[in-house]
This record gives structure tokens, C-alpha cells and sequence, in this order.
């Protein structure tokens, strides 16, 4: 059995950089989707769950109305199942204290629902 994983790293503070490393070994090659959120819903996906939110954070993040913000939230894994995405945090000190969820699904048309693997979620808390 291969483990799905997200883990985020870098800075999560105003004008900071969050890098969200992507690992999902049984699916090289395959594209993936990232999404963030402001709960854990969960979002039902036939048998399976995805913990975020659907809110207005979700939409932004997967229709990529930020792109400036919001880096790489849609790509394909490497050979190997790994990928990134980035949050460049907007430099507003009104943002401290604030807490979003992110996690990512790969696409597969053969798979359940057209999603082959979903990753547990991580917690993002944007600090001083």
C-alpha cells in the first residue's frame, strides 16, 4: 500500500512563502490537484472523504482565481509521485491568526469518481 502525504514547509507568516510537498508514489505521472480551505468539511467523494471545506477559499484555490498566490495547485507528479505547490502569503499583518486547510487529489478517469488517491489534509496557521 502506498502512502498519500502532504506536508507543508517554509514560512507561513505575512509576505512569506509556504511550499506544500506532494507524495503520492503509486501515482507518477498523473495529474494532480490541490485545494484549500477554511474547514475540514468533509467533502464526500463516492466511498471516500476529502477534509476541506467547500467555501469561497476552495473555489479560488481550484479554479485558480489567485494565481499569484496560489502557485502550482495543478500539475503532474513527477515519475516518482512527488510535486509542489506555494502560497506566497499577501504581506497584510491582518492575516495572523488565521488558519486554512490544504490537501490534494490525483486525477485518474479509470479510478472511482475519476479520483485515484486523496491526501490527508494539513493545517496552515498563518503566524508573526
Amino acid at each position: 500500500m502506498s502512502v498519500v502525504s502532504i506536508f507543508a514547509s517554509g514560512k507561513p507568516n505575512p509576505g512569506g512563502t509556504v511550499t506544500l510537498n506532494l507524495s503520492a508514489p503509486a501515482d507518477g505521472g498523473l495529474p494532480y490537484q490541490i485545494g484549500s480551505s477554511l474547514g475540514t468539511g468533509p467533502i464526500p467523494i463516492d466511498t471516500r472523504q476529502l477534509g476541506l471545506s467547500l467555501d469561497a477559499l476552495l473555489d479560488v484555490t481550484v479554479n485558480g482565481y489567485l494565481p499569484m498566490v496560489f502557485k502550482n495547485y495543478a500539475g503532474f507528479l513527477d515519475a516518482h509521485g512527488k510535486g509542489t505547490g506555494s502560497i506566497d502569503i499577501p504581506n497584510l499583518p491582518a492575516l495572523v491568526g488565521v488558519k486554512f486547510f490544504s490537501a490534494f487529489v490525483t486525477i485518474d478517469a479509470k479510478a472511482p469518481s475519476s479520483i485515484k488517491s486523496i491526501s490527508p489534509t494539513e493545517t496552515i496557521a498563518i503566524t508573526s
